[in-house]
């Protein structure tokens, strides 16, 4: 494992990172229930997003390289499906990439990934070099993204592929006031059983993300455009969710594992969300991203 220098206020996110991880198993996170996640397969024929992107590859086998990997398990997944070779890893957090050397090494294929601790924001990567270059949920933590987009087209070979997984939804999560008075009529509405013990529906304050986290969805919102503007032919694959994503915040997420009304208000909100998503009334907050460079 090597390392770069990492500066303020990075620092703050590695320490960030470190004691909190990138755990999206956990309840907290709106990803990591069931119906979401059955969902997401059924738009990728039975796939995950991990087993569809290594099923698309144009090319399997080749150079990889991860930016902002945390513990790296999509990338090692990815390396296990045999869609790449070896896998360069980057990561802020020391801690975290660590973890993902340790299971490189348990899943025998340490010698296929090369794990370097640095800012992603100041990459420079050597032109013609990966055939796969991949982000999940990582790029939405960059602050120089064009910067950072400029050197993965250039590391990209002619005909390799540019992968992001991102919430694109507003920067540090300052959702508008029509979005969030509508979530708060809905989460009025709802059993209290099934809600937070809030007097009111918790949501993320702006200046308090940054707080914690300087780089959490800096520019989040910019990240469909800017890919766009460096890679043309970038594919969105839209996953048709915004109103859940604010109100999970205020939702009691043991009852929305355990109980049957918990399963039933999670599959609402994903049907309310896709059809307002579908029609235009609401955008996307989270979309997978996929453009392969000219040849």
């Amino acid at each position: 494992m090597s390392d770069s220098s990492i500066t303020d206020p990075f620092a703050r996110t590695a320490e960030y990172w470190a004691e909190h991880g990138m755990d999206k198993a956990r309840r907290a996170h709106w990803q990591s229930h069931p119906l979401v996640q059955e969902r997401s397969a059924r738009r990728r024929e039975g796939r995950s997003p991990v087993q569809q992107l290594a099923h698309l590859l144009p090319v399997k086998g080749g150079r990889a390289l991860g930016l902002g990997v945390g513990s790296a398990s999509a990338e090692l997944e990815l390396l296990g499906l045999g869609a790449a070779a070896s896998y360069d890893l980057y990561d802020v957090t020391p801690q975290l990439i660590a973890a993902a050397q340790e299971t490189a090494h348990a899943a025998g294929m340490s010698d296929r990934v090369h794990c370097v601790v640095a800012d992603v924001n100041q990459v420079e990567l050597p032109p013609n070099s990966y055939d796969l270059i991949t982000f999940f949920s990582s790029l939405h933590h960059v602050d120089r993204m064009e910067h950072v987009l400029e050197q993965c087209h250039r590391a990209l070979k002619p005909g390799g592929v540019f992968f992001a997984s991102e919430y694109t939804g507003p920067n540090r999560f300052a959702f508008t006031p029509d979005q969030l008075a509508l979530a708060r009529r809905i989460w009025q509405s709802l059993d209290p059983a099934l809600r937070c013990a809030h007097p009111v529906m918790p949501v993320p304050n702006p200046l308090e993300v940054a707080a914690a986290d300087p780089t959490e969805s800096i520019r989040s919102e910019e990240i469909i455009t800017l890919c766009r503007s460096y890679f043309p032919a970038t594919h969105i694959v839209s996953e048709d969710v915004c109103l859940t994503i604010i109100l999970w915040y205020g939702l009691d997420h043991d009852a929305l594992f355990e109980t049957d009304a918990g399963y039933e208000l999670v599959r609402w909100l994903l049907d309310m969300d896709e059809a307002f998503v579908r029609s235009g009334r609401l955008p996307t907050f989270q979309a997978e991203l996929i453009a392969r460079k000219p040849l």
